[in-house]
């Protein structure tokens, strides 16, 4: 794992994150292809975007890019404007090169870099997300999204207080395979259907 870039030690609290966020730009450089965070379901056939150089999602409120899924090719001019600006990384900040930046100073400046998708398409937007997955039940959930942003790290939600203030009884849950039989919301259909039974 990195621990610095461009001769700055990247943030000890922030590590695995900051490294994690200059290791997916490097690698798409190098190779292009698909990134996926590890809590991402693809929804939708991903091929129509890869005949674009960049496309991204973006945030549906703020209109910050989304980094949980990118779509590349191979030396993308946007990725490596996009690497660049780390020259200039801000430690303490959590977002700020990964998703702020970018969007303000190289996405703003030339949107004919990437494609965009409809706002939330690859599931960025945690303002609607939440909701949609851990509250409710959308029937067109399978239509209006290409991939989704789940939010979880192992088998508990990483924005749990943010996602669930209104389901206190998610709020201590394990998310097993025996608590998702029973879920009546997006989630719980998602997971039905990765896991491949029925309620």
């Amino acid at each position: 794992m990195h621990t610095k870039i461009f001769g700055q030690p990247f943030s000890e609290s922030k590590l695995r994150w900051h490294a994690s966020d200059v290791t997916r730009i490097q690698v798409l450089i190098e190779w292009g292809g698909i990134y996926l965070d590890k809590d991402v379901v693809v929804v939708q056939k991903l091929d129509r975007f890869r005949n674009y150089e960049m496309t991204v999602d973006y945030e549906v409120y703020d209109l910050f890019l989304g980094t949980q899924t990118l779509i590349a090719g191979r030396e993308a001019l946007f990725l490596r404007l996009w690497l660049q600006q780390y020259r200039r990384y801000e430690a303490d900040c959590w977002m700020c090169n990964a998703a702020v930046r970018p969007t303000k100073e190289i996405i703003n400046r030339w949107p004919e870099l990437v494609h965009r998708t409809t706002p939330g398409a690859f599931g960025a937007s945690i303002e609607e997300l939440c909701p949609m997955l851990y509250l409710r039940y959308e029937p067109d959930w399978r239509h209006k999204y290409y991939a989704i942003h789940l939010l979880m790290r192992a088998n508990s939600l990483t924005d749990i207080n943010y996602c669930l203030d209104r389901r206190p009884d998610m709020m201590t849950a394990v998310i097993d395979e025996h608590y998702v039989r029973q879920l009546n919301t997006t989630f719980g259909e998602i997971a039905r259907d990765l896991l491949d039974f029925d309620v």
